[in-house]
Parts: structure tokens; sequence; C-alpha cells
């Protein structure tokens, strides 16, 4: 399933722990509830002809003080979370580094076995 955000519309209330710089980025968070243990796949990018530099992270059960799953943060390639995980509730995180840098970006989550 592939879907794009724009973070510009979003505030910033949160970070995750790949990147000290992350000041004033601008967030959205989605809950990923799994009935059954799967191999979740998410990877972010700048949409066609965007300027978005996204990050991504995850969180298990809270979304405000869950325990931090991943966090990927790249300039230059796609953001890549990758890993199995127990049935559960989930925090996928789609942030920006800057506010600046905030825009439309391509998510793309893949459930495996």
């Amino acid at each position: 399933m592939s879907f794009t955000v724009d973070t510009a519309d979003s505030e910033d209330d949160t970070r995750g722990s790949c990147s000290d710089a992350m000041e004033k980025g601008r967030e959205v968070v989605y809950q990923l509830t799994l009935a059954a243990p799967r191999t979740v796949t998410i990877t972010t990018n700048a949409s066609d002809g965007g300027t978005a530099d996204p990050v991504l992270y995850v969180r298990e059960a809270s979304c405000e003080s869950g325990v931090e799953l991943g966090c990927a943060d790249s300039f230059s390639a796609p953001e890549v979370f990758s890993q199995a995980l127990a049935a559960g509730d989930y925090f996928v995180f789609i942030d920006s580094w800057t506010s600046e840098s905030a825009g439309p970006t391509v998510v793309t989550v893949t459930l495996g076995p």
C-alpha cells in the first residue's frame, strides 16, 4: 500500500532518535495494528519533484512514550524500516528534518509473512 502525506500541514510534537539536529520538524503519526506477527517494511521519500526531507521512526504500544523500534533518516535515499513484529499496536511517525523540509512524502507499507 502506498500513499502520500504532506507533513507541512502538521505540527512538531516529537522527535526520533536518529537525528539530534531534528528541530521543529513536522510529523504525522499513523497507528498500525497487527492481529498476528508480520514482517513490516515501511519506506518514505519525497514525492516526485518535491523537496521534502522525511524522517521515519516506529514506536510500539504507546504513541507518546512507547519504545522506539527503529529510526531512519537519509538525505539522498529512501528511509527504510523493516522488522519482524509481534501482534500488537505500533505507531509510525512520518517526520521532517525541519519545518522548512516538510512537504509531500510518499509512504509505502508492505506486510510480509
